[in-house]
């Protein structure tokens, strides 16, 4: 009976670990998806197989730090949590940016229309294909009260996932000062878009999006890609957050991989660079003689299990139609292949380059800063999606490590002081930091210069997106047409 009581702590313990929260928000979505999307008995079964095994990891998790475990912390992580979400147009209580007439367009349908989502236009069907995870959380809260409802759950959902970000980044529960240092480096994080937009007398008003200077490329600050997609943002933030503030060496494997598996029904391309990070962990592993133990991790049955739901059940839904959307290499483009050296040369090194060498410089061994560098400067030399959707997403897992490496450096400042050997870096970092903030703090200025507007509750995603290819495929093809559920299920409420 005292083995069982113990047992019994220790399994609340781990559920409540920030562990198990930041993988358990990344697996609902997909026992959601299953069990609501996939053709019944098959989707029950396999949403209660990847949440049996998600939960069988609680007992062995490495992380045993609870939740709770922040004191009066917790408050300062909410509220800036909920004043950064809140700020950028969720729940529309200030002005939100005009992608969110597709965003609400998609939460909306999801509301509304029976589950998988299909639509009949003139003639033609069509489904709903998209990276959906982010929105059925809020939905399935939706679909039991109202679309409006869903819009605040939305905005809860965001804020949650936020607070677990800002979590793993006081993991080790620092003092005062580095709290505030290391989230504001986080939420201020950018690269030095201001400078191209002045010398090329470009608009920078306050409210002005000024990241597309480039034209044909872009990597968005941590700002805007909570502001403008937290849709692809979320999941990928707290996956990259929870391996970065950890030792390399001590990085679970079978979390890791988990991760991978669930992330793309969120963000599929943000989870490329997941998987880059993961791969470089057990390439690690391996070469430093772990070999079994790395096999027994990956071979782990909960993660060949999880593995092959994904594969067979979420990712063809994902894939469906992607054939139709443009891609290729930045260089093919006529009127950037032209010059396009020059091009990359400015664009690296205004985004990312100069504040990757000074954090390399600092930290020389850190396997995680140059896998990050390596995947930024990679993205910029193919191209996927009608706004170079490869690069937007993909980028934003490597940026993060940057915002994370900075902001816990500079946190160091305040209680190791002026280090000599540094200080010339130090300059360089602070003035680098301070160049880029100018980005989220017109991101910022936007809901103060600009009205709030209420949700759209008419239009269709097909409407406001014109059939965009990345939202909305043909409802035909093999292997999805016999997955989906064709039975009409999970109708939502009527009217605005």
């Amino acid at each position: 009976m005292k083995d069982a009581d113990q047992s019994l702590v220790s399994w609340r313990t781990g559920l409540l670990s920030l562990d198990t929260v930041a993988l358990l928000y990344v697996a609902v979505p997909n026992i959601i998806f299953l069990s609501t999307w996939i053709v019944a008995p098959w989707g029950w079964i396999a949403g209660c197989a990847v949440a049996l095994c998600v939960l069988s990891m609680i007992p062995r998790a490495k992380g045993t730090f609870r939740i709770s475990g922040f004191g009066r912390r917790w408050w300062l992580i909410f509220a800036l949590a909920t004043g950064w979400c809140v700020a950028g147009g969720l729940g529309h209580l200030v002005y939100a940016n005009i992608d969110w007439i597709v965003r609400d367009a998609v939460l909306v349908d999801l509301v509304r229309e029976p589950w998988p989502v299909r639509y009949h236009i003139g003639g033609e069907a069509l489904l709903l294909r998209s990276a959906i995870g982010y929105y059925l959380p809020a939905a399935l809260v939706g679909k039991v009260t109202s679309i409006h409802f869903a819009d605040f759950a939305s905005l809860a959902w965001t804020i949650f996932g936020v607070v677990l970000t800002f979590m793993f980044l006081l993991r080790d529960r620092p003092g005062w000062s580095t709290c505030f240092i290391r989230l504001a480096v986080f939420v201020l994080f950018s690269g030095m878009d201001i400078v191209p937009t002045v010398v090329r007398n470009y608009s920078y008003a306050p409210g002005a999006m000024i990241e597309w200077w480039g034209r044909y490329i872009s990597f968005q600050s941590q700002t805007t890609s909570l502001f403008w997609a937290p849709n692809h943002t979320m999941s990928v933030w707290i996956a990259t957050a929870w391996l970065a503030t950890q030792p390399f060496r001590a990085i679970s494997i079978r979390h890791a991989l988990l991760f991978v598996i669930l992330i793309p029904l969120s963000s599929p391309i943000a989870a490329l660079g997941v998987a880059l990070f993961v791969a470089a962990v057990i390439v690690h592993r391996s070469l430093t003689g772990q070999v079994e133990k790395v096999v027994y991790e990956v071979l782990d049955l909960r993660i060949i299990l999880t593995g092959a739901v994904s594969v067979f059940l979420v990712f063809p839904y994902l894939v469906a139609g992607s054939g139709e959307i443009r891609s290729g290499f930045f260089w093919d483009l006529p009127w950037v292949g032209e010059d396009f050296l020059p091009r990359y040369m400015e664009f690296v090194l205004v985004e990312f380059l100069i504040v990757s060498i000074v954090l390399l410089l600092h930290r020389p061994r850190d396997p995680l800063l140059w896998l990050a560098t390596g995947l930024l400067l990679a993205l910029p030399l193919y191209r996927f999606g009608p706004f170079n959707d490869l690069s937007m997403r993909g980028s934003i897992p490597g940026l993060e490590i940057l915002a994370i490496r900075l902001g816990t450096w500079m946190g160091e400042w305040v209680t190791t002081g002026p280090v000599r050997q540094r200080r010339v870096l130090q300059w360089v970092a602070a003035a680098l930091l301070g160049v880029g903030s100018i980005t989220p703090l017109l991101e910022f200025a936007r809901p103060v210069v600009l009205a709030a507007w209420p949700m759209d509750t008419r239009k269709s995603v097909v409407e406001v997106s014109h059939g965009a290819s990345h939202y909305v495929t043909p409802n035909e093809g093999g292997w999805v047409r016999h997955i989906l559920d064709p039975v009409t299920r999970w109708q939502g409420p009527e009217g605005p």
